[in-house]
C-alpha cells in the first residue's frame, strides 16, 4: 500500500505549495519554512504502522442553515470548500491525527478513495496544514496516542 511518505518523495514540493495557498490564502508561514520541512520530512524514517491507519480526507461545504455538508464529488480547488483530514484503522475507527508524530504521519497508509477524488498534490498539502495546525514545525510531544 502507498504510504504518505511515498507521496512526498514522489511529489514536487512547488506543487504542494500552489495547492496550499488556493485554502490558505491568509496564510503567515512562508513558502520557505514550509518548504524547509518539507524536505525535512522527505529524510525522516517513518514509524511501522501497526494499526494499519491510512490518511483519509472529506470535503465539506456549508448548506443555506450553514451547516456542514459533505461533499463527495468535488473540484479540489474550490475555495469554498474545506477539507477533513482523519485516520482510520481497519476496525473502522477514526481519529483525529494532529497529536501523530510526523515520523507516524509518514507510515500511514494513503486512503485509495480518497486519492481518486484529488490529486496526490492537494492530499499532501491538507495533510501538511493539519500537521501544523497545533505545534508547528516542533514535533515533541507528550501524548501521541496513535
Amino acid at each position: 500500500m502507498l504510504t504518505f511518505k511515498d507521496l512526498i518523495i514522489n511529489t514536487s514540493f512547488d506543487k504542494v505549495w500552489k495547492k496550499m495557498v488556493i485554502h490558505h490564502p491568509d496564510m503567515t508561514i512562508p513558502d520557505e519554512e514550509y518548504e524547509m520541512f518539507y524536505e525535512r520530512l522527505k529524510l525522516l524514517a517513518p514509524l511501522k504502522n501497526e494499526k494499519n491507519m491510512y490518511i483519509s480526507i472529506c470535503a465539506f461545504k456549508d448548506d443555506a442553515d450553514g451547516e456542514p455538508e459533505w461533499i463527495h464529488i468535488f473540484d479540489e480547488d474550490n475555495e469554498l470548500l474545506y477539507f477533513d483530514v482523519s485516520g482510520c484503522e481497519d476496525e473502522g475507527n477514526i481519529y483525529s491525527l494532529v497529536s501523530s508524530k510526523f515520523s507516524s504521519w509518514l507510515g500511514f497508509f494513503v486512503d485509495n478513495d480518497t486519492l481518486q477524488s484529488m490529486s496526490n498534490e492537494s492530499f499532501i498539502a491538507h495533510c501538511l496544514w493539519e500537521m501544523n495546525l497545533l505545534f508547528g514545525f516542533d514535533d515533541e510531544r507528550d501524548f501521541d496516542q496513535v
